[in-house]
Order: C-alpha cells, then sequence, then structure tokens
C-alpha cells in the first residue's frame, strides 16, 4: 500500500505531488549530511514545507544537535522512536532514538530502521522530503527487504537520487558502483554533488566510468563549497548560509530531473 506523504492541494511548488529527494553517497563520511541539511534548508526557506529524514543510527548521526527538542513517535519496533523537531530555517527534521542504551552507542542492525511508512506517518503537509540514506546503498539493495533500501526500490512517492562525489579517484570509483546498484530502480537521472571544492574538477569526468558519464552527459554537476561545518561529525540548527546558493541548485536540478522522467503508476 503506498502513503501519502501530503494532501493533494497542500504541496506547493510541485502542483499538489510531493517530491522525495534522496541523497546516497560514495563513499561514506564525505560530507552527505551536511549536504543533506543545506538542501532541506533551502526547500524551507523557498516556502516548501520539508521535512529532513536521518536514517543514521543515533550514534553516528551529524544530526542529534541540528534542532530543538520536539515530541516523538512510536514505531512497530519497539526499541525505536522517531524524534522530531525543528531547524531555524523552519524544515522539519525526524531521526532514530532508542531509550536502550545498548542500542544508543553499539551497533544498529538495518532491521531496526523503521519503514518509509513509519517515517511518512509522521509527517504532516509535507510536500519536500530530503532523506538522508546514511547506509551503503550496494549493500542495502543486495539486502532482502531492508528499510533504508524501500526508500529507492518501489518509492513512496516521485523520488530523484542526490548522488555526492567525493573529488579522489577512489571517490569517481565508487559513484559508478553505486550507479550500478541503483540501475535496478526506477529512478530519474541522478543530481551529481562534488563537496569540498569551488569548481567541479577535471577529475571527475576524466575518472568517470561509462555509467557516471552517462549521468554527467544529462546533468550539471554541483559543487559545495568547502567550510568546516564539512569536516565537522555534528552539525547545529542554523542553516549554513555559504551553501545556501548550492542547495537552491539542487532543488532546481531535483525538479528538472523529475520532470523529465515519466512515473510509473502504483498499483
Amino acid at each position: 500500500m503506498t502513503t501519502s506523504i501530503a494532501e493533494p492541494g497542500n504541496a506547493g511548488a510541485n502542483e499538489g505531488a510531493p517530491r522525495i529527494v534522496i541523497v546516497v553517497l560514495a563513499p561514506l563520511r564525505c560530507g552527505a549530511t551536511v549536504v543533506s541539511a543545506a538542501v532541506a534548508d533551502a526547500a524551507a526557506m523557498s516556502a516548501r514545507t520539508t521535512t529532513l529524514v536521518d536514517l543514521a543510527p543515533p550514534y553516528r548521526s551529524g544530526l542529534t544537535l541540528a534542532t530543538d527538542v520536539g515530541g516523538t513517535h512510536v514505531t512497530s519496533t519497539p526499541q525505536v522512536r522517531l524524534r522530531a523537531g525543528i531547524r531555524a530555517s523552519g524544515a522539519s527534521v525526524l531521526r532514530m532514538e532508542s531509550g536502550d542504551v545498548a542500542l544508543q552507542t553499539q551497533f544498529w542492525g538495518r532491521h531496526l530502521v523503521p519503514g518509509p511508512g513509519e517515517w511518512c506517518a509522521a509527517m504532516r503537509g509535507t510536500d519536500t522530503v530530503v532523506v538522508d540514506l546514511a547506509w551503503p546503498v550496494s549493500e542495502e539493495l543486495a539486502g532482502s527487504g531492508s528499510p533504508a533500501a524501500a526508500w529507492l526500490d518501489g518509492p513512496v512517492a516521485p523520488t530523484v537520487p542526490l548522488l555526492v562525489v567525493e573529488s579522489s579517484a577512489s571517490g569517481v570509483d565508487r559513484a559508478e558502483q553505486l550507479l550500478a546498484a541503483l540501475a535496478r530502480c526506477d529512478l530519474p537521472t541522478p543530481v551529481v554533488v562534488v563537496p569540498r571544492v569551488s569548481k567541479v574538477p577535471d577529475l571527475i569526468r576524466s575518472a568517470a566510468g561509462p555509467r557516471l558519464l552517462a549521468v554527467l552527459e544529462q546533468t550539471t554537476v554541483i559543487p559545495i563549497p568547502n567550510d568546516k561545518q564539512l569536516a565537522c561529525a555534528v552539525i547545529g540548527p542554523q542553516p549554513i548560509r555559504m551553501f545556501a546558493t548550492a542547495g537552491a541548485r539542487v532543488l532546481q536540478a531535483a525538479d528538472a530531473a523529475l520532470a523529465a522522467h515519466p512515473r510509473k503508476e502504483q498499483p
């Protein structure tokens, strides 16, 4: 059953249909959480009703200090609840937490992550959802019934992947592997961002494999300027002002990708 994120007529800029920007990264720890927050802030500041979903376990979440303290939502997993909060930009944030002390500091299995329907049930009138996937996409899509992968494989609303590529030969190689995993999903051409650069380096194209080259032919790569926030393990509640332009460009590119991609009707 498809879960609705926004009621028709409450979705603002997308004429009644919500949209999801899901941030996937190659590799982990390359600034994707900061990019996610920047895109959510840009959406909220452009009058879109926005929710940022953090799928990272609490012990490695970069958003634990990103909001005020709001209410909680129970889930079907007794050990896990969703904590709500609001950023200064007006973007809502949902992240996981647990009263189980062991789960606050130790390994958190992917089976504990609530599925998209439970996150969507905690949203009200949201027209733009930014999901920080925070799990290795290739492993998630290769598994069976992964809640994190469900955001990509059979999404609940029009969804565009945002691929965060590290500016290195190994980062480009990982992006190629990630695109191979995403090929099984019925998704638009990914939006590509490269953090910690003021302009896109030639390396991104010169080292790209066939899948990444095909994406680069269809989209403009968006650089995210370097800033100390990109090196922080935890970000604060205030919008990252120097990333506002890049965040707005990501949203424009995501809307264009969705418009160019015919969406299959849900059964």
